[in-house]
């Protein structure tokens, strides 16, 4: 049974929500590989250990940890299950880059559910752009 904890709002939090979750990401791994997307359990436990928030803004009900205790998070995720880790690494940096927009912003995506799952697409620029006649 997935028992909802607080959101973790330090290093040994974060790693402590982690380390229960290891065995069963380890059992899961080749069904994970299988499926081609993180099992519906692994996704109930990140949401119930609340590990997808630990970088959204505080003033959001989240823990807020440093970026340093994030990548921990990331490195001991990947014993368990390569994949969960990435995946749940992605959704934690998504609300953090959604944390550095505006309030509005922030306030349409989490203003009715600060836990909303969210997820985006990380794009960088790599073209340059070049003053045309007529703009």
């Amino acid at each position: 049974m997935v028992v909802a904890s607080p959101v973790p709002s330090d290093r040994n939090d974060v790693l402590e929500g982690v380390r229960v979750m290891i065995p069963a990401l380890k059992e899961r791994a080749e069904r994970t590989e299988e499926l081609r997307h993180l099992h519906p359990d692994t996704i109930a436990e990140l949401k119930a250990n609340r590990l997808m928030r630990v970088l959204q803004p505080a003033r959001w009900g989240s823990g807020e940890v440093d970026y340093a205790a994030a990548i921990e998070m990331l490195m001991e995720l990947a014993r368990g299950c390569a994949s969960t880790a990435w995946c749940a690494f992605n959704y934690a940096s998504h609300n953090w880059m959604l944390g550095m927009f505006a309030p509005q912003a922030q306030e349409a995506v989490w203003g009715k559910d600060p836990t909303r799952f969210l997820s985006a697409s990380l794009v960088f620029p790599a073209g340059r752009a070049e003053r045309a006649p007529g703009g």
